[in-house]
């Protein structure tokens, strides 16, 4: 029964990760700690599904030209070395430690799902003006701001590493900040979170703290809801689903803190 649950919530984590391209760790990392798994075990696990989720909507959101390149690249740079210190420290921290760390950054999460993107950076500094033409021929143009976008995506990384949770949830809300439109900020956020999932995953696999066993009923799941997700994401508004991931963020850190 607890297997049959799991897969149910995989595909459902799995389709709102690439929606939103957050890559589903902020969901299953906690859910994974709730239904009794050890921690480090937990956070090793969702590691490995982010690595899954956001691969696969990655090559979608690639296949229809929706992701930023150069913009992807820069942030997995930034995201990367930021990802294995979070990893390394993870590692050495007590799962209870880990658990109310985690209970309070999902809260602050929350808060930021729920901010209000129409304020745009008007400094120049640091800027890229980009231009995205999707394969449907939907152009869009905007400027990234680098001196915002970087220190972000370095905090990022390290929260991927440190709970398992891939980033994007940091990474969304603050390239629709930054003035990056919704569907584009979605595809390359979702790239940005494959990087720092793979070099988290590596580590915790490097140290040991990985059993296979648990992701392999759920990497199915996880995928195919990715994959879903990514192929019907330009037909749902993200601000349409972001409140309900709001609302269940909340719950689960409410959840962990009662624990």
């Amino acid at each position: 029964m607890e297997i049959l649950l799991l897969v149910v919530l995989s595909l459902a984590i799995g389709f709102f990760a690439a929606i939103l391209g957050i890559g589903g760790g902020v969901i299953l990392t906690p859910t994974l700690i709730l239904l009794g798994m050890e921690t480090h075990i937990a956070i090793s696990v969702s590691l490995g599904g982010v690595v899954l989720t956001s691969l696969v909507s990655s090559v979608e959101y690639l296949r229809q030209r929706l992701v930023d390149l150069k913009l992807a690249l820069l942030m997995m740079v930034a995201s990367a070395p930021s990802a294995l210190a979070g990893a390394y420290l993870s590692v050495e921290t007590p799962g209870t430690v880990l658990e109310k760390l985690m209970a309070l950054f999902l809260l602050a999460m929350a808060g930021l799902m729920l901010t209000d993107m129409k304020m745009r950076m008007t400094d120049r500094m640091l800027s890229l003006e980009r231009h995205v033409k999707a394969k449907d021929d939907t152009g869009f143009s905007y400027r990234a701001h680098l001196l915002f976008l970087l220190p972000i995506g370095m905090a990022a990384g390290f929260t991927a590493g440190l709970f398992g949770i891939g980033g994007g949830v940091m990474m969304v809300p603050s390239l629709l900040l930054s003035g990056v439109p919704a569907q584009v900020a979605v595809a390359t956020s979702s790239m940005m979170v494959n990087a720092s999932a793979d070099v988290s995953f590596l580590t915790y696999l490097a140290r040991g703290g990985f059993d296979l066993s648990y992701l392999l009923p759920i990497a199915p799941a996880l995928m195919t809801g990715a994959y879903i997700g990514a192929m019907v994401s330009a037909r749902i508004k993200p601000h349409h689903t972001r409140f309900m991931l709001a609302g269940l963020l909340v719950f689960l850190s409410a959840m962990l803190l009662l624990r």
